[in-house]
């Protein structure tokens, strides 16, 4: 495909600038949604952590904490301006900006040669969904972001045959592996095709390997001059045997296979394969098939707005509703792009395409549930470019160009096209295909219920700002008074299983990992730290399930067995047990009145 190069301003520009402002007002509500006290605030807390000195694979035995390292330098600040107050809602405000800023550099890359609904769709798809509908800085998050980053740049580098587009998606590239490993064969897969692409074009295929080249050297550098080759052969070592009783990978990939096969099957979405179909069938006319295919976001969204109020199914989040969408629609926008010859929609998909091998990757390495949507990292950019697809379709089917420069005619001559207009068919797609994700993620915030439920506002501690249900509100503020009235200022503190409780407490974090579990012998690796650093906590604080088996975890797990010989009684607090090291069974200081916590 040929393009003109057009230095008249596309009126949809304007557009998407006031669809831009209405997103990130959307976003700016959505974060102060959820209050979450597992995986949300483990990574906030892992940023916490590194903010205040302790270094990642030395301190924290942990390679997911290299997904935080973008939120540290922020969350540094926020501790010294503010303290912990807060710092959750600021920490998922900060993310907000990473995804707007990742999100505008895609958009730019697509620009040269899309015109700016279809640009801004994929890049909106891109960078909405979320692992467990989280919207924070961490290894769930970032990778998604810079696969996206670098298949956009990747699709500018090698039409465009731009070799700064090349570096930028080098560097993104590098940036999804270090920010979680799970990431690498995709990735990997994306490189390597980029750079057979770029030689194949005589593109600047040196710009690739010099951006992602600096970027993984700068990397390498920083664990050899910081915690060291031996810190990071610890942490693998470590993260291999507690994950050793889990279960096989293949095991793991066919279960999120079968879950997601099962949903995809029921009733409820039928009617979602049944429009993927027609939008696929070269018989039915051109705008039935746009029309279909444009329906098919819409249809997969009204078996999670149905089931708002009922246990989290797979769809019903932001990730798991992407992966099924990215799915359905790869096939008819395939097809559409292939009779078309659209050669830069067809260089998309292809860059799109390594996105399948993360999947694969991602569901054999997971634990997590597939309705968390935990897998779909790799499969935002393909969402983002079938997104693009669609509304290219509709575009098209309606006589509107869709490229940056004079677009391929696929429909008669009678029909009358209109360069330079907004494209009123364009609209609304982008406006059914964004709304469709948009509405999904808002639906939920983990585990918290439906906004309107969630309505209650904390209004201290690390949660202040955000709003949840009577239940968790309850919780919250119970562990503030709790941790408040156990850990003295400066105290440092042990977690086991309760990964939010750092949160809570000014002290150090004195364990191996934040989320340390119920990991049995492999927890003779925190003991061994604990040993070498001197760090042995003022207070250890341990989740109900395992307190309440103390005697029998004691026998299995060294860490327990240490703490059951060397410090004070087992103590239940109403939410969960803590050991003090000086002996003690009554906190330091007065508990808070809880009275207040509960809303009748």
């Amino acid at each position: 495909m040929k393009h003109r190069r057009d230095t008249r301003s596309d009126p949809q520009s304007r557009v998407v600038a006031v669809l831009t402002l209405a997103l990130v007002a959307l976003a700016l509500w959505r974060v102060r949604q959820g209050v979450d006290l597992g995986d949300g605030a483990h990574v906030v807390a892992i940023a916490v952590r590194l903010a205040e000195g302790d270094v990642p694979l030395a301190d924290e035995l942990n390679l997911q904490s290299l997904g935080s390292l973008a939120a540290v330098p922020f969350t540094w600040v926020w501790l010294q301006l503010v303290g912990l107050e807060g710092v959750v809602l600021a920490s998922r405000t900060f993310y907000l900006a990473l995804a707007l800023g990742a999100g505008a550099l895609g958009y730019a890359a697509l620009r040269t040669g899309f015109r700016p609904l279809p640009a801004f769709v994929a890049v909106v798809l891109a960078c909405t969904p979320t692992p467990y509908n989280l919207l924070v800085t961490s290894y769930n998050t970032v990778p998604g972001l810079a696969l996206g980053v670098a298949t956009f740049t990747g699709y500018a580098a090698v039409a465009r045959r731009s070799g700064r587009w090349a570096a930028v998606a080098g560097v993104a590239l590098a940036v999804a592996v270090v920010s979680h490993p799970s990431a690498l064969p995709g990735a990997a897969v994306l490189g390597l095709l980029l750079l057979v692409l770029l030689l194949r074009r005589g593109g600047p295929a040196r710009g690739l390997l010099i951006g992602g080249g600096a970027a993984s050297a700068v990397v390498v550098l920083a664990i050899l001059l910081g915690p060291g080759l031996g810190a990071l052969l610890t942490t693998v070592a470590y993260t291999t045997d507690y994950q050793s009783a889990r279960p096989d990978p293949l095991v793991r990939l066919a279960r999120t296979a079968e879950d997601f096969l099962q949903a995809m099957t029921s009733l409820p979405y039928l009617p979602v394969l049944a429009l993927a179909l027609i939008a696929s069938t070269g018989r039915v006319p051109a705008r039935g098939r746009a029309v279909a295919a444009v329906l098919v976001p819409v249809a997969a969204a009204l078996p999670a707005v149905a089931r708002v109020e009922a246990p989290v199914q797979v769809g019903g989040t932001s990730g798991s509703y992407a992966v099924m969408v990215a799915l359905v629609l790869l096939v008819p926008v395939l097809l559409w792009a292939g009779r078309g010859g659209d050669r830069d929609l067809l260089l998309l998909l292809a860059l799109a395409a390594p996105g399948l091998v993360g999947l694969l990757v991602y569901a054999s390495l997971t634990t997590a549930a597939a309705r968390w949507g935990a897998v779909v990292p790799p499969v935002v950019p393909l969402l983002g470019v079938v997104g693009l697809g669609v509304v290219a379709m509709v575009a098209d089917a309606r006589g509107e160009p869709w490229t940056r420069g004079e677009p391929l005619a696929r429909v008669p001559a009678t029909v009358e096209r209109s360069p330079h207009g907004v494209g009123v068919a364009t609209l609304v797609a982008t406006a059914l295909v964004t709304t469709s994700l948009l509405g999904t993620h808002a639906l939920r915030s983990f585990r918290d219920p439906a906004p309107w439920i969630a309505t209650l506002r904390v209004d201290e501690g690390p949660n202040a700002g955000l709003r949840t249900s009577p239940e968790m509100r309850y919780e919250e503020c119970a562990w503030r008074l709790l941790f408040d009235a156990w850990v003295a200022p400066g105290e440092g503190l042990l977690a086991y299983g309760m990964p939010a409780a750092y949160l809570y407490t000014d002290g150090p974090t004195d364990s191996a990992i934040v989320w340390l579990g119920d990991f049995g012998a492999a927890n003779q690796d925190v003991v061994d730290w604990l040993d070498r650093t001197g760090r042995w906590p003022d207070v250890v604080a341990v989740q109900r399930p395992v307190g309440t088996e103390w005697e029998e975890k004691s026998t299995t797990d060294p860490l327990l067995a240490r703490l059951a010989a060397e410090y004070g009684p087992l103590t239940y607090t109403g939410q969960f047990y803590v050991l003090r090291r000086d002996g003690s069974t009554e906190p330091p200081r007065p508990l808070g009145d809880v009275t207040p916590c509960r809303v009748s």
